[in-house]
């Protein structure tokens, strides 16, 4: 088995819940510390029918270059992880205590509860 690889100990995750991928909303959490983005994720809880579901976030209500991703309707299933990474660095910058929002343009057919996590790299 091969060993995992160690994240930083300068990392922390902040996580979201979402009442349904499939109903345009939102679902937010607070940046736990100041940093950097790293990388977002979700993950549904059933899988989804219809058509994918997209995924876009935002900072203080400001949008986040690059993180965007695609929940993929076809062959999806319970547990399925998909994510993205911030393309512009300066515009991905949190400060302790701001609002960080997952949003879902609700696409899909099939209520799937969906969590969300953001991994930040403390300054």
């Amino acid at each position: 088995m091969a060993l995992p690889t160690l994240k930083p100990v300068s990392r922390k995750y902040a996580w979201a819940h979402m009442l349904d991928v499939s109903n345009p909303s939102s679902a937010f959490t607070v940046a736990p510390c100041k940093g950097q983005i790293m990388k977002a994720f979700s993950v549904i809880s059933v899988a989804l029918t219809g058509t994918n579901s997209n995924f876009t976030m935002k900072i203080n209500g400001t949008l986040i270059p690059g993180m965007a991703w695609v929940v993929t309707q076809a062959g999806s299933a319970a547990g399925d992880v998909d994510s993205a990474t911030p393309t512009a660095r300066a515009t991905s910058r949190v400060n302790e205590g701001d609002t960080i929002e997952f949003i879902t343009d609700g696409a899909s057919s099939t209520t799937s509860p969906t969590t969300c996590c953001v991994e930040i790299e403390m300054d």
